[in-house]
């Protein structure tokens, strides 16, 4: 059997300087994903304004949120915010509006019934989806690319993220308590110094 080779140009049979074999297309697709840039945070009344080892929960989202790198924050509440001291004393800013403002590009929505920590807030701005705690709990906590009209049913829609810091429900004083012990022992952390453990974490916290 006589095998005939296709008559191709030797310029294209072998590659040059001009033409290099393998075209990489990995800084393609990290440019086409768009991390989240903007937060919301819906004030929960009643729930907003609980106290987790003296600081409310709202003041303690307002700083998660800053720490993890939010270019803006937009505070969703009908009249004035809880008391937010941390977050004055860290200087952190923000916009409020009386409801979910217009959303352009991916945007993180929190519901202010939960005490997240700024690493699982800023692994959601970069790879998008919906917070679940350790048990299952589904928490308020996503990145929506909607108007955000429906953002809580597009957030059940999400693909589950586990969060790997403290993450628990802050819906009445009895889970605000348990939060504060669990952020308490959360401190612990063998990885700190001992600068970190008694002066810096506790201070920060």
């Amino acid at each position: 059997m006589r095998v005939l080779k296709a008559l191709v140009p030797e310029s294209l049979e072998r590659p040059s300087k001009y033409m290099p074999e393998r075209i990489e297309l990995t800084h393609v697709t990290e440019a086409a994903k768009e991390p989240a840039r903007w937060a919301v945070l819906v004030v929960e009344p009643g729930r907003s304004e609980l106290r987790v080892a003296a600081l409310t929960v709202f003041d303690r989202l307002l700083v998660a949120l800053h720490r993890a790198g939010f270019l803006s924050i937009t505070v969703v509440s009908v009249g004035l915010p809880p008391p937010a001291p941390r977050a004055r004393a860290w200087g952190v800013t923000f916009l409020q509006s009386s409801a979910i403002p217009a959303i352009e590009g991916p945007t993180l929505i929190v519901r202010g019934e939960v005490l997240l920590e700024a690493g699982d807030l800023k692994r959601l701005a970069s790879d998008g989806g919906r917070l679940v705690g350790s048990s299952g709990e589904r928490f308020p906590v996503g990145v929506v690319s909607g108007d955000g009209s429906e953002w809580e049913a597009e957030i059940d829609l999400l693909p589950p993220m586990e969060a790997e810091g403290v993450a628990k429900w802050i819906r009445n004083a009895g889970e605000a308590q348990e939060a504060g012990r669990v952020l308490w022992a959360s401190l612990k952390n063998s990885s700190d110094g001992w600068v970190d453990r008694v002066f810096n974490r506790p201070l920060g916290r």
